[in-house]
């Protein structure tokens, strides 16, 4: 048995065998037999940033996975969100503060309920109905062609009142462009031309975006202006300053692409946010070691901050981008006690002065707050662990921005004392944002409004293939290490029981009252041991076949007669064995002996070919008739089950496999991509085959209607095809890769795409895949990635019905 992962929320269930040989089985059977590769063992996820996930309308932490579930086959499957690095690149900490964008005579109101349920969402409303009112914010952007894509959340409405929403948005500074959605905020429906929108929904909001791109004649500012009103209700492709109303907004993102990933808040204003030991921090006297306590959550992101052995201050410092006159600001942390009480927060304010609080770290009391300090707080997390923060005012002046979290002795205590380098605190989650309370923490990096790239490894080791098959060649009887007496072998004459024309034709020449087989050499057979022979069978021109177990190993050949015309076993002997023959797809029937050897010794397999069900198997041959062979297997044991056939080339299968097959297999990537633009984020999946060169097996995007799939051998050779498709963002398409001995196929959506026949010898290196990435040149995809893996080549009928069973959520 190998070992799967659950689908959905059944943990430790097991795979049921991989390599059921089926025809156009129903997705729930094929899915019986899958392993969903984005869970099986340990995968390794990072992401060194929070990011927001659109499922649950929520903000996640660093290295925190955005999952959601979908249901195939009659399973719940979990897909992965996999996007790209990215940056808003609105003013730093305006994509919630629609406050501090140029007001034109709005009227605001914060405090409202945001997608994620957080009060950071504002009321901006038009209250006149003789001219327009608006915010507005100028970015500077590059003089080039390529595009930018603008989104905002928009609280829907009900009610048939409310104004028509809109943005103005527009490149300047030479040839002008401009685009200028309208959008009916109780129904989600936009204007024509170039009042369109894309409006998708958001829980209780739409998010509306637009796309607008540039043309290199000197436009370097883009300006987006935002309209709680341009119309009366309903009217969306002409403007009116007669409409008057509200707009609850929230999330606006500024993105250089072409379709909007993912929302990112550049609400904290602080760098390296979780990374103490950056640059970005100067220690005061202390000693940092990174990611050594794990948060309320239980990810691992908190730093020691160790007192230097000198009487001086202890603790960390950032200087942040230069605050803004006269505006509130609140900073936070998270922080826990290594044998020190108190903790301050300090933030040096624009007129020189500080907004100091201290705060009792062990008994979770706030302590002294200083006056230039607004508000203070601090809520305990559990497990010692504390969420301190303090609100405070800039004020005016030239003085640098510094915000420090420093160890004290005691309260209200600046004094320096003597460190202990065992003593100091835990700390990280660092926050710093326009706002009189804190609000939900973003992890930032190197970047205020950056989210790093998502990557997931997988361990694969975790898939065990205990199947064993001692033939070798098991679908290549026309192979050398078959013996042909009396016969010949057509390779890949007829469909074969998985739907693809991998079967073989045994056909007998015109020798006179003798026999016509195959064989194959076994040397390992061992007294007491019982042993089983299979083959799938089907008639041609011949309808009897007999297996042959050898007498050199069980005290006379084994043999028995299979009627393929009527479906039974017509006739054995040779001594006690017992054989079943079950009927397959396509007129195929699935054969075998099972008998146990007496003498240790070596011999050899056998198929015949007969003229009568209870024939001899001596008879005189016409040269042209025959029957058809697939699926050889040979093995120590009682009959394995047909789910347990495991196909071989040129080494047979004597033990266990780790991680994916190298002789036949399906890996499927069921995705739906965001922002997919040629090849810039074109890896879909890496697959462990590598030559000695180090290529790597990949799906990956070529261009923007090219999909490459390619496995590397050790050797050094290749088996690649590429289909040409063209994928829609926001659409999902399954691409499936099968290959076996006869090469290796692509198909998009279940269609056949491209085959590569050529042979190679593959190698299986360390058994990981990498979703969503590529190690080698870090291009990235951009979407939902659900990536499952079944242990043979699955047919065209077989991708066809995987394919047609994507639901329409995911």
């Amino acid at each position: 048995m190998k070992k799967r992962i659950s689908l959905g929320t059944d943990p430790g269930t097991l795979v049921p065998s991989l390599g059921t040989i089926v025809n156009g089985n129903g997705v729930g059977a094929l899915m019986s037999e899958t392993t969903v590769l984005n869970d099986i063992g340990t995968p390794t996820f990072t992401r060194a940033t929070s990011a927001y996930d659109p499922s649950s309308n929520t903000i996640v932490g660093a290295g925190v996975r955005r999952r959601r579930t979908s249901y195939l086959g009659g399973k719940n499957v979990v897909n992965d969100l996999i996007e790209p690095t990215r940056t808003n690149l609105l003013a730093a900490g305006t994509s919630e503060r629609f406050d501090l964008w140029t007001n034109t005579n709005t009227t605001q109101a914060g405090g409202q309920t945001a997608p994620d349920g957080t009060a950071t969402a504002w009321n901006i409303s038009d209250t006149n109905a003789g001219a327009y009112q608006s915010i507005a914010q100028v970015v500077t952007v590059a003089n080039d062609s390529l595009p930018h894509v603008v989104s905002i959340h928009v609280k829907k409405t009900t009610g048939g009142t409310s104004a028509t929403f809109g943005m103005n948005v527009g490149l300047s500074g030479g040839t002008p462009v401009s685009v200028s959605p309208r959008v009916n905020t109780d129904t989600g429906t936009s204007g024509a031309g170039g009042n369109a929108a894309t409006v998708v929904s958001a829980g209780d909001y739409w998010r509306i975006w637009v796309v607008i791109t540039n043309n290199t004649t000197a436009n370097t500012s883009l300006t987006i202006a935002v309209y709680p009103a341009t119309n009366t209700y309903g009217i969306v492709n002409a403007d009116s300053a007669t409409g008057v109303g509200t707009a609850t907004l929230s999330g606006a993102f500024l993105e250089k692409a072409a379709w909007p990933t993912s929302y990112i808040s550049n609400r904290n204003l602080l760098l390296q946010s979780e990374v103490l030991s950056n640059a970005s921090w100067t220690k005061d006297n202390a000693t940092i070691t990174d990611n050594t306590l794990a948060d309320e959550t239980g990810v691992v992101c908190l730093d020691s901050i160790l007192e230097a052995a000198t009487t001086t201050g202890h603790g960390v410092y950032q200087n942040p981008t230069a605050f803004t006159a006269s505006t509130d600001y609140t900073i936070a942390a998270t922080v826990k006690a290594i044998g020190r009480t108190w903790v301050e927060l300090t933030a040096v304010k624009k007129d020189a002065s500080a907004a100091r609080a201290w705060f009792n770290i062990s008994t979770g009391v706030v302590g002294t707050v200083g006056a230039n300090a607004s508000s203070s707080g601090i809520t305990d997390l559990g497990n010692g662990l504390y969420r301190v923060r303090m609100a405070f005012n800039s004020g005016v002046g030239a003085t640098t921005s510094q915000v420090f979290l420093s160890v004290r002795s005691a309260d209200n205590s600046t004094a320096t004392y003597l460190g202990d380098i065992t003593k100091g605190v835990y700390a990280g989650k660092f926050q710093l944002e326009y706002d009189t309370t804190a609000t939900t923490y973003w992890a930032t990096t190197t970047a205020v409004g950056l989210r790093a790239a998502d990557s997931l490894t997988v361990d694969l080791s975790s898939i065990v293939d205990t199947r064993r098959n001692l033939v070798t060649y098991s679908e290549q009887f026309d192979h050398a290490n078959w013996g042909k007496t009396r016969a010949t072998v057509s390779a890949n004459a007829v469909t074969d029981p998985n739907g693809n024309t991998y079967a073989d034709k045994l056909v007998e020449d015109a020798t006179a009252a003798s026999s016509h087989f195959l064989s194959q050499s076994y040397a390992g057979f061992t007294n007491g041991q019982a042993y089983t022979f299979v083959a799938y069978l089907k008639a041609a021109e011949r309808s009897t076949v007999i297996l042959q177990l050898p007498g050199s190993a069980f005290s006379g050949n084994r043999n028995v007669w299979f009627d393929l015309a009527g479906g039974v076993v017509s006739k054995s002997n040779g001594g006690a064995l017992t054989s079943s023959i079950t009927a397959a797809s396509g007129g195929w029937y699935r054969c075998a002996v099972t008998a146990t050897a007496d003498t240790t010794a070596a011999g050899s397999i056998a198929i015949y070919l007969d003229s009568t069900p209870t024939g001899s198997s001596i008879y005189s041959g016409d040269g042209v008739s025959g029957a058809n062979l697939f699926g050889a297997q040979l093995v120590a044991g009682t009959d394995p089950g047909a789910s347990n056939y495991v196909a071989t080339a040129a080494t047979a299968q004597t033990a266990n496999v780790t991680g994916l097959s190298n002789t036949a297999g399906t890996i499927i990537a069921i995705v739906r991509p965001y922002g997919w633009t040629g090849d810039q984020d074109g890896t879909t999946v890496y697959f462990p085959w590598r030559d000695s060169v180090g290529n790597t097996g990949s799906m990956s995007r070529a261009s923007a209607t090219l999909l490459n799939m390619t496995k590397y051998g050790a050797a050094g050779g290749a088996q690649a095809v590429s289909v040409t498709h063209g994928f829609t963002n926001g659409t999902a398409t399954s691409q499936a890769m099968t290959w076996d001995a006869s090469g290796v196929r692509g198909y998009v959506n279940g269609t056949l795409g491209a085959t590569n026949a050529v042979a190679i010898a593959p190698y299986l290196p360390t058994p990981i895949i990498i979703i969503g990435a590529d190690q080698i040149s870090a291009r990235q995809f951009s979407g939902e990635v659900l990536v499952l893996y079944i242990g043979r080549a699955l047919s065209a009928a077989d991708n066809l019905t995987m394919a047609n069973s994507i639901p329409s959520t995911f």
